[in-house]
Formats: structure tokens, C-alpha cells, sequence
């Protein structure tokens, strides 16, 4: 008996043949591709705004979910809208202190004359003090380095509300170990004048700008700023104030004192963008407890604290 032969009709297997070649080539394709994750359906660790492992930003991707004004996911800062008081994007309450400052000077009013008692008063390279501007309030802080300044023209000394809280902070700090006094309070005009042309002889004027302030410049002729000397270095004036144990408890305590570090947006080599001064450390100035506090919560220089307080009021 003859066995039956079966012909295979390759036309019928035709289209089934192609499917698996276009499957077959559709996996390849997507297996040569790049394997970076797709941010939108990256499972995303957000570390500074930034995703590890698909580099995909927070502000794009995120999910945001608010406490105080910041993402418990991705720890990105809420950029707030403000309606009525209150954020529409977080939900949280319009800061009072931004919106009500205890500012009275206007930028109308520079070169300033006459002293005034606006605690929160700029003066920097764009506004400045007249020659004749001098509080009236100086008295004699209670730990300065003898030998340094001029103690006849008030170098001394602050105005009495900065003095006081000063005296206060520098008794706190020393009470725990961190002994600091003032090397240079209160500058006059001409004190000033005769410092920075001192710089500029040796130095050159060009880099003595970088570091000091000109006649009229200089937050020292308020009488609410001050230079500090920690006892570790000797009293002296030095870059690396702020890696002193001394410096690192100003920047960790002083806002409880209404001060706030006030050149920090600059290197020792470069000069900061807001100041227009290199970095320093051992330069306070008082602002008030309630200012210090936001501007250093914030990280934010004096300038940039003014900036924010007039957009708010705007």
C-alpha cells in the first residue's frame, strides 16, 4: 500500500512567516535602542531637583505633594502664586514678614543724608551714604580687639539696637566654648575713604573693589555692621573665618540674633552677583530678628531679600 503524500501550500504559511519576521524585527529594533528610561515612565529618586536615574527634572516630572512650601518628594521649593493670601499652587499662607517689612527708605531718597532708623536701610555699590551721614546712636560694644581701627572716630561701636544684640550674641557664643570679638564696628566716611585708598595704593583699584567697599559703599558708616576675629585665629582677620569653629556658630546661630552673614553669594576669587563682593564670613549685619531669620532660612543674600519683599508688595 502506497503511503500518501502531503504537499505543503507555502502560500497559506506566506503571511504567517512575514508576521513573525516583523515581530522578530520590531524586537530587535527596540533592543538596539537607547535604554535610557523614558521620564515619563521613569520610577523616578529625585536628589536636588534632578532625577538619578533618568536625569529627568523634578519641575517637570514630579508629582508634587506640599508640606510648608516644599515637595516631600522631590524637595523642590514651591515657586508660589499667591492669590488672595494664600499660594494656589501649595496652599500655604503668604509670608506677613514679606509682605509688611519694616522698610521705610526709598530707592529715591539715596545718596541718604541723614541716619535713619530703618534697621533694614541697603547700602552697597549702587546705593550709597553721603559724607555727612552718621548715626547718632554709637555706643561701645562690649568685646572689641584693642590695636585695630580707631576707637576716637567710633570703630568701636554700633548702633545701640545692633551693639545690644551683639553683646548678647557674642555672651551666647562664649558661653559655649566660642570666644569672638569685633575688630571694626562703626567706619566714617573719611575712615572709610582712607582704607579703601590704603588698598587700592598696594593692591590696585581694580582688585581692592572686589573686597572693599568705597566712601559711601560701606554698611560699616550704617553703624549695624561689624567685622568678627575669633580667638582660635588670633583676633585676626582671615579667609578661612568661616571653617573656624567661631564662624561655623555665627552661620548656624546668628539669625536668633537679628543678624545675618552678609556677603555669601561670592568666592574668595570672585565676586558675588548680588553684593558685588567676595565671599566673607566674618561680616554681620543686623536686620532684625524676623529678617535675619527669613533671609537666612531662605539663603538668600540682603539684596535678594529686598528683591523678594518688593515683588510681594507689587
Amino acid at each position: 500500500m502506497k503511503k500518501k503524500k502531503y504537499k505543503i501550500n507555502l502560500k497559506r504559511f506566506i503571511p504567517f512567516i512575514l508576521a513573525v519576521v516583523l515581530i522578530v524585527t520590531v524586537v530587535v529594533l527596540i533592543s538596539g535602542r537607547d535604554k535610557t528610561p523614558n521620564p515619563r515612565r521613569c520610577k523616578h529618586n529625585f536628589e536636588n531637583g534632578v532625577c538619578t536615574i533618568c536625569g529627568g527634572f523634578a519641575k517637570d516630572y514630579c508629582k508634587h505633594k506640599y508640606e510648608a512650601g516644599v515637595c516631600s518628594i522631590c524637595g523642590m521649593k514651591c515657586s508660589h502664586e499667591y492669590v488672595n493670601g494664600v499660594c494656589k499652587i501649595c496652599g500655604m499662607e503668604e509670608d506677613p514678614k514679606l509682605k509688611w517689612p519694616n522698610t521705610t527708605t526709598g530707592r529715591d531718597e539715596y545718596p541718604l543724608t541723614s541716619p535713619t532708623d530703618d534697621m533694614l536701610v541697603l547700602v552697597n555699590k549702587q546705593y550709597h551714604l553721603s559724607e555727612g551721614y552718621a548715626p547718632s546712636d554709637l555706643v561701645t560694644v562690649k568685646r572689641y580687639v584693642e590695636g585695630v581701627g580707631d576707637p576716637s572716630q567710633g570703630t568701636n561701636a554700633m548702633r545701640r539696637v545692633a551693639a545690644e544684640a551683639l553683646n548678647t550674641m557674642l555672651d551666647a557664643a562664649l558661653a559655649q566654648g566660642f570666644d569672638m570679638k569685633v575688630r571694626t564696628g562703626y567706619r566714617s566716611y573719611s575712615y572709610q575713604k582712607g582704607l579703601f585708598d590704603s588698598y587700592a595704593r598696594n593692591y590696585g583699584e581694580s582688585e581692592a573693589n572686589k573686597y572693599s567697599a568705597r566712601a559711601g559703599q560701606s554698611e560699616h558708616q550704617t553703624g549695624l555692621a561689624c567685622d568678627l576675629g575669633a580667638a582660635s585665629q588670633g583676633y585676626e582677620l582671615r579667609d578661612d573665618f568661616g571653617d573656624s569653629p567661631e564662624g561655623r556658630w555665627i552661620k548656624e546661630n546668628c539669625a536668633e540674633y537679628g543678624f545675618i552673614l552678609r556677603y555669601i553669594d561670592g568666592t574668595l576669587n570672585r565676586v558675588g552677583e548680588h553684593t558685588g563682593y567676595i565671599y566673607e564670613a566674618w561680616h554681620v549685619r543686623y536686620v532684625g530678628v524676623e529678617a535675619a531669620k527669613i533671609i537666612t532660612e531662605n539663603g538668600w543674600t540682603f539684596e535678594e531679600y529686598l528683591e523678594a519683599v518688593a515683588s510681594v508688595q507689587n
